[in-house]
């Protein structure tokens, strides 16, 4: 009888072990892609965003002359292959639907900024572009979507040159002094910016 409660709290044990493992990594992709985001001219980027009725952080949005970035940073291994809104993992010759689905993580993260944003400014004429970064190098992703960019770290700085929709200085503006108290760090990077913003 005394032994279920052990077995109950090793589960417990196992869980938190193993979720642990998942923060570890996600916290060194994010990083790897912060350390990419640096390369980046002329933008201002937010890291560890959190919007007051968000589900869970948006690891990084990018402000620049070029567009509005959301990024999901993922430290995933093997093979991937997506099939509309579904990830699937490939293991030998079969796909198996993945638990965990970084698309709809994107989706869900840039429609959350829109509604916020929403309240805030007229965001009609401005487009958020997602992108999935992909960290490990030991993964494949076959059938990339294309509601949504599937990269590599080293693919972003041509990702935000080619954005969608262009800001100027005001739209620039308005969304650092929106975001800004909802990130962990807010860092401009070189460019033509007004010096007070920078102060």
């Amino acid at each position: 009888m005394s032994i279920l409660p052990l077995v109950a709290f090793s589960g417990v044990i196992v869980s938190i072990s193993s979720r642990r493992s998942s923060w570890k990594k996600g916290d060194k992709g994010e990083k790897i892609v912060a350390w990419c985001l640096d390369e980046l001219p002329s933008c201002i980027i937010f890291n560890d965003v959190n919007l007051p009725q968000g589900r869970g952080n948006i690891d990084h949005v990018i402000v620049s002359p070029n567009g509005l970035f959301v990024l999901e940073t993922k430290n995933y291994k093997g093979r991937f292959a997506v099939k509309g809104d579904e990830w699937f993992y490939k293991k030998d010759k079969r796909l198996i639907k993945s638990k965990s689905n970084p698309g709809k993580q994107i989706k869900r993260n840039a429609l959350s900024l829109k509604k916020f944003l929403d309240h805030s400014m007229d965001m009609d004429k401005v487009w958020i572009n997602s992108l999935v970064v992909m960290v490990n190098g030991h993964v494949d992703i076959i059938d990339p979507t294309p509601h949504y960019n599937i990269i590599r770290p080293s693919q972003i700085e041509r990702a935000v040159k080619i954005g969608r929709s262009k800001l100027d200085l005001d739209t620039i503006y308005s969304l650092a002094c929106i975001l800004q108290d909802y990130s962990s760090e807010m860092v401009y990077r070189a460019g033509d910016w007004p010096e007070d913003w920078i102060q």
